[in-house]
């Protein structure tokens, strides 16, 4: 079973965000992590979280 990262990429652009490369460093992720997530393949809670906090 996949995961729906589809809102997440629609609170990146919202946030500006304009690549991928400034999503590995502003959430301080892996390549390996949004590797996952391109995939649709699980991720921590921890990995998410800080994905999604940065942009606050």
């Amino acid at each position: 079973m996949k995961v729906d990262f589809s809102r997440l990429w629609t609170r990146l652009k919202e946030k500006e965000i304009k690549n991928k490369t400034d999503l590995i460093q502003m959430a301080r992720i892996s390549t390996n992590i949004l590797a996952k997530v391109n995939k649709g393949e699980y991720i921590s809670m921890v990995v998410f979280i800080n994905m999604h906090g940065y942009g606050q």
